[in-house]
């Protein structure tokens, strides 16, 4: 525990909206990197300078203007995660529940470690299942799922959504089942 603390952390929203609502430090947004994405011409060391939130953690916001989020590829999400797994040790990527921008794809090619996040909301398990096959075919798969807000008296028990999860993907991904059933 004690080598965690002195980990390197930055946090970037690729999920389409501005995220970081949690977070009152003034930081910069994906919108104002841009044309610094668009050509490769990105400096990690002054982002980090301007993202700072707290001691080694840092924030990249997302795009604080919804409608412009077609204006961004994967491959600016991927160049963004790569530059910046040369500055810290640990990048998370938030790509939100919506896999229908650029943003959203590269951040989840870019991954090292994919986590799937859900809550024991039916809704939230059917919206999943919808984007299956979209999932598949990006060649995105999850190495791990956590359970948001997990309760063990609701409805939806871990075991449950983890043979929903498991029988969704007919055992074609690295989705292990024993690993899903672990608390975080």
């Amino acid at each position: 525990v004690e080598h965690l603390e002195e980990m390197t952390v930055i946090q970037t929203g690729l999920q389409g909206n501005p995220g970081g609502d949690y977070c009152t430090a003034v930081v910069r947004t994906i919108e104002e990197m841009k044309s610094y994405l668009e050509q490769n011409l990105l400096h990690p060391q002054e982002l980090l300078r301007d993202c700072k939130v707290q001691d080694r953690h840092y924030m990249v916001r997302g795009i604080e203007k919804p409608e412009q989020v077609r204006l961004y590829h994967p491959r600016m999400a991927l160049y963004l995660v790569e530059q910046l797994k040369e500055q810290v040790q640990f990048v998370i990527t938030d790509t939100g529940s919506e896999i229908d921008n650029g943003l959203a794809i590269g951040g989840l090619q870019a991954a090292n470690l994919r986590c799937l996040v859900l809550t024991q909301q039916e809704s939230i398990l059917a919206h999943w299942e919808r984007h299956l096959n979209l999932y598949r075919r990006l060649g995105i798969d999850f190495q791990m799922v956590i359970i948001n807000r997990y309760l063990p008296e609701a409805a939806y028990t871990k075991e449950y959504i983890s043979h929903l999860l498991c029988r969704f993907m007919n055992g074609e991904t690295t989705l292990d089942e024993e690993r899903m059933l672990e608390e975080y």
